[in-house]
């Protein structure tokens, strides 16, 4: 009996550092009082509407990149953190035809690049600041 609940405690603990793996890091962090953010969401306490900054660092290839976005009065909302697309060039390779006389002809041909999908490791949120008539900037993602 000990066995398999050694065993299923094992595979509850692997599935679970899979899971904070894939995550990014972002541990939770007060940026203004009442105004709190971690991952993809930011929680806003009181009655001001928050102006929040912030950078995200993507996987290879991807870069680090700012984004902002606005945090309503007392609401908890997703922050638009994203991360491009990262193109890899093709490569090229002979190709070698025979000829209807017997002879080869080499060509040389390239090969298509592909686009790889690149995704959040670290999440750096900045600051917020007060700002009830939301003149500080677009809501933007983190393009750019």
């Amino acid at each position: 009996m000990a066995q398999p609940l050694t065993v299923a405690l094992g595979i509850a603990a692997l599935t679970s550092a899979a899971v904070a793996v894939l995550a990014p890091q972002a541990a939770a962090k007060d940026l203004a009082s009442g105004v709190s953010c971690s991952d993809y969401t930011c929680r806003n306490d009181t009655d001001d509407i928050y102006y929040v900054t912030g950078q995200v660092t993507c996987s290879i290839g991807g870069g680090a990149h700012d984004f902002s976005a606005y945090v309503g009065r007392r609401a908890t909302e997703q922050v638009p953190i994203s991360c491009p697309s990262n193109y890899q060039p093709g490569t090229s390779h002979s190709e070698s035809t025979m000829q209807p006389d017997g002879t080869w002809q080499n060509n040389q041909v390239q090969d298509p690049g592909t686009w790889d999908s690149t995704y959040p490791l670290t999440i750096d949120y900045r600051t917020a600041t007060v700002d009830n008539d939301q003149k500080l900037g677009p809501r933007t993602g983190s393009a750019g």
